[in-house]
Parts: C-alpha cells; structure tokens; sequence
C-alpha cells in the first residue's frame, strides 16, 4: 500500500515530531520522523527530525549516521556539524562549517555551526 503525503500532510507530520521534541519525547518523535522519512525519501524534515531526537537522547554516533544517508542540503551539513560536535569530532565538525561557509549557506546555519563548535 503506497500513501501519497502532500505537503501540508508533511509539514504537520513534521510539526509533530517537533512539538514532541520540545515536551522530552524524542521516542515518541521518532516514530513521527521515521514516517516522514519513509513517506518523504528526498526531503530533509525527516531525517533532520531523526537526528534532533537521536541528539536529544544523547545518541550523537546515531545523529551521524542518520545525517550521513540524508541529501546533503545546507541544512543537514548543519545540523552534521552540531552532531559531529556533540561527539567530540571537532576536526569534521570543522570541516563542516568550513564548508557551509564556503556554499554560501545562511547565516542562521553558519550560526547553528558555530554554535556547535563553541560548545566542543
């Protein structure tokens, strides 16, 4: 059986996975993003989601690996340099602010970045 998940369907999928991150259910958004993921293979919210409840449980190594099978956007390298940085791998954590920098990325993911390594 195949569901066709329009974008308003996926926007609030991925709505709840956040709200469920915000209340300290990252099992619970799990399940959410793992859905999304699975209904939305070519988009970033799921994976991303994925990472930010694996990050929330304190499973860094797991954020990695999920971000590592995402399409690369601006946004999953970001959010790959917090990983990275959660783990203690400064140097790829570098690398990949090194290289949001020179993609041009947002500001807003340059600071995610930065972020992330101030923190290591």
């Amino acid at each position: 059986m195949s569901i066709d998940l329009n974008t308003q369907g996926a926007r609030l999928l991925a709505q709840i996975g956040f709200l469920g991150l915000s209340r300290n259910l990252p099992q619970h958004s799990e399940v959410v993003f793992a859905a999304l993921t699975r209904l939305r293979p070519t988009e970033e919210a799921g994976p991303i989601g994925l990472a930010v409840a694996r990050l929330s449980a304190g499973d860094a190594q797991g954020a990695t690996r999920i971000l590592a099978k995402a399409r690369q956007s601006e946004t999953v390298i970001a959010f790959s340099c917090l990983a990275h940085a959660q783990l203690g791998d400064r140097a790829t954590a570098q690398e990949l602010r090194d290289e949001l920098e020179d993609m041009g990325a947002p500001a807003a993911l340059r600071d995610i970045a930065d972020g992330a390594l101030a923190g290591v």
